[in-house]
């Protein structure tokens, strides 16, 4: 299938002007539901580069200058769908296979589709657990993760949490873990932070 922001869905109904994050959102929305509602084995982005505009980044990751000067950064400008598109081909790898999940706030998926959204991803060693997290609203959030049969008898680790926001220079951003985002209890329960508009890497291994 081809994957590109024709049409005016990507607007999600708004009329005004759209942020760079706005776009990296819906792209890393529509990555979500392809993997974990369509249960697709495989995402391709067809358009890396282009002339264009990267506040209006619908067709590319990356916005070529069409009056770039021998000034080497005036070349180009990576958009935040790159990174928004990093967080899954970054640590998503091929081998690994997609892990159920279920939520206890009784959303519709299309409630879901505009809150927060989540995916897993385990590799066959069982040596990492990936969790992307999209928190699609205006708020920050907080939510609490509960691993069950993810490894036979062993405690999971939080270790490395990577953010892209419509913050200057959250482009997957490894984010230190404070005393909430890294902590492990016997249930392997985690309580983890989620900024407003913002897709989330959380990385596991097992203890």
């Amino acid at each position: 299938s081809e994957y590109c922001m024709l049409g005016n869905g990507f607007k999600d109904g708004t009329s005004g002007k759209l942020s760079r994050m706005d776009y990296a959102l819906w792209l890393a929305k529509v990555i979500h539901h392809d993997l974990a509602i369509g249960n697709a084995t495989g995402w391709h982005y067809w358009n890396s580069y282009e002339p264009g505009s990267a506040d209006n980044p619908r067709y590319f990751l990356i916005a070529m200058n069409p009056r770039r000067t021998v000034n080497a950064d005036t070349l180009f400008t990576i958009t935040k769908n790159l990174w928004a598109l990093g967080h899954y081909s970054l640590f998503v790898r091929p081998g690994m296979y997609r892990v159920e999940t279920s939520r206890n706030d009784g959303l519709a998926d299309t409630a879901v589709a505009q809150n927060i959204m989540i995916s897993a991803f385990k590799d066959t060693a069982e040596k990492k657990l990936i969790i992307n997290m999209i928190n699609y609203t205006t708020e920050n959030k907080n939510a609490t993760l509960i691993l069950q049969g993810i490894t036979k008898g062993k405690t999971m680790l939080l270790v490395n949490r990577y953010v892209t926001s419509e913050k200057e220079g959250d482009d997957l951003k490894p984010y230190p873990l404070n005393s909430n985002g890294n902590s492990t209890t016997k249930n392997n329960s985690h309580n983890v932070d989620l900024p407003a508009r913002s897709i989330t890497t959380y990385m596991f291994r097992p203890m």
